[in-house]
């Protein structure tokens, strides 16, 4: 995989690292997990209660919830909030960075909870899918061609600073 820089002009900004073709694959990759998770919640409401439920004492006084706006949304927060901050990840911004891998190790940590409640077997298939490139898309997201690509970003910004 080489990391050269992917041609540029005035209108598209600076010179972007090939590393960071992987992470928008990656956060692309991501969003549609997180439709067809979306999708799932409100084609299968029904077993997916069920299995909630399973879980629950006979007694409990919980009152079954609706998983169907909590996981619209969610899957709306999530795929704005990733789209946006690959957007300024690849303007050069390095604190994107952080945010998306913050708001990807939210998203493990949801999956990882949701498994947890023994959910029909479709929403394990896609949720182990999606840890895959959960951390995929975290590896790419820390390789050093989209640090060199961050830097080279700033550098470019300051003047004298040649690299």
């Amino acid at each position: 995989m080489s990391t050269a820089a992917e041609p540029t002009s005035a209108t598209t900004g600076p010179p972007r690292s090939r590393a960071l073709t992987w992470v928008a694959r990656g956060v692309w990759a991501q969003v549609l997990v997180g439709v067809l998770t979306a999708a799932l919640v409100v084609v299968q409401r029904e077993p997916l209660m069920d299995a909630w439920t399973a879980g629950q004492p006979p007694d409990s006084t919980i009152a079954p919830l609706s998983f169907v706006p909590v996981a619209l949304v969610c899957c709306g927060t999530f795929v704005g909030s990733a789209l946006l901050m690959l957007a300024f990840l690849r303007a050069g911004h390095g604190w994107a960075r952080w945010c998306l891998a913050a708001i990807i190790a939210f998203v493990v940590l949801a999956t990882v909870a949701a498994l947890r409640t023994s959910p029909p077997t479709s929403f394990v298939v896609v949720s182990v899918v999606g840890l895959v490139v959960e951390v995929a898309t975290l590896v790419a997201l820390w390789r050093p061609p989209v640090s060199l690509f961050l830097r080279r970003v700033a550098d470019s910004e300051r003047p004298g600073v040649t690299r």
